[in-house]
């Protein structure tokens, strides 16, 4: 039997040893791992991801400045590119979508509706969009 603890969190499960900072309530003594994590939503998968072999995707230091300072106008200049869904006009109805829906793996199953608040998701998803558009740019510059 397999028997560890599970720190409780919002936002991610630690398994391992309780550190100096436990406080009581936080972590849960569980007998069988296995059994948890089984228990666990259908919807949650750990299987491991491959990392990308590369990690940087400037080829220079020169290069990685010029897209800190591009991408630091673009957020001051408030400029958002099309073709990225995060136009107002982009959206259904011109309302930002409130619920995203993420399919299940297998076909036929259920989806996972994911709360998307305005206030949170929208400006991450602004600042994505104006860095992934200076990257496409770059890359483009390159290959010409």
């Amino acid at each position: 039997m397999d028997r560890g603890f599970i720190q409780q969190s919002s936002t991610h499960q630690q398994e391992g040893v309780v550190d100096a900072d436990y406080e009581d309530g936080d972590w849960i003594d569980v007998e069988d791992v296995g059994a948890a994590e089984a228990e666990a939503d259908p919807f949650i998968h750990s299987e491991p991801v491959g990392v990308p072999n590369q990690q940087n995707p400037f080829i220079s230091e020169t290069e990685h400045l010029a897209f800190t300072e591009a991408l630091q106008q673009l957020e001051t200049s408030k400029y958002l590119p099309p073709g990225y869904g995060v136009l107002s006009t982009e959206w259904i109805d011109g309302v930002y979508p409130a619920i995203q829906a993420i399919p299940g793996r297998k076909r036929g199953s259920n989806s996972l509706e994911i709360g998307l608040p305005h206030e949170i998701w929208q400006p991450r998803s602004e600042l994505w969009v104006r860095a992934l558009f200076l990257m496409r740019r770059i890359q483009s510059l390159r290959r010409n």
